[in-house]
């Protein structure tokens, strides 16, 4: 789960990154800046992000600093990073879901089918959605299941695709 702190450089200067680790007050991070990677020092965890800051450009904490510790071989670094960055990718994509499914689509035309098939039933759903329920029939309910597993269907095809390429 992503979470918004406070960080403090020694310099004095505060802003707000987001993490997808658990930081106390008083940890040592290592946070991108414009000039670079810089060491600052967590003062506090934000329930949410302020009004002012657009979410889609904030930028991650990489990580605690390891001031006085044995550094770590250039083997466990880059695997813990690696997963650091893939754990970051995957909220992205979570946030973007439909975006993804766009982009996806053209590129690849197998894709491209189920997700036409997949947008249109659930546009079906939502449509059907609004119809209050004690205006459908026993009928209207039928095909509303069947339309629910229809879109599972796609949904069940669409994910190992997605997967596939993500891999790539």
């Amino acid at each position: 789960m992503r979470k918004i702190y406070k960080v403090k450089f020694k310099v004095g200067t505060v802003r707000i990154y987001l993490s997808t680790a658990e930081f106390a007050v008083g940890d040592t991070v290592l946070v991108p800046t414009r000039k670079g990677l810089e060491i600052a020092t967590v003062e506090e965890e934000c329930d949410n992000v302020p009004d002012f800051l657009a979410d889609e450009n904030m930028k991650y904490i990489m990580g605690a600093a390891k001031l006085n510790e044995e550094p770590e071989s250039d083997e466990e670094y880059k695997k813990e990073r690696s997963k650091e960055l893939y754990r970051q990718m995957l909220e992205i994509i979570d946030n973007r879901e439909d975006l993804l499914f766009e982009l996806v689509a053209m590129v690849d035309y197998d894709f491209a089918k189920l997700y036409a098939r997949y947008k249109t039933i659930k546009n079906e759903l939502d449509e059907a959605a609004e119809v209050e329920d004690e205006d459908r029939s026993d009928e209207e309910d039928e095909e509303r299941r069947d339309d629910e597993e229809e879109l599972e269907k796609v949904l069940k095809r669409i994910v190992p695709v997605l997967t596939l390429l993500i891999k790539k």
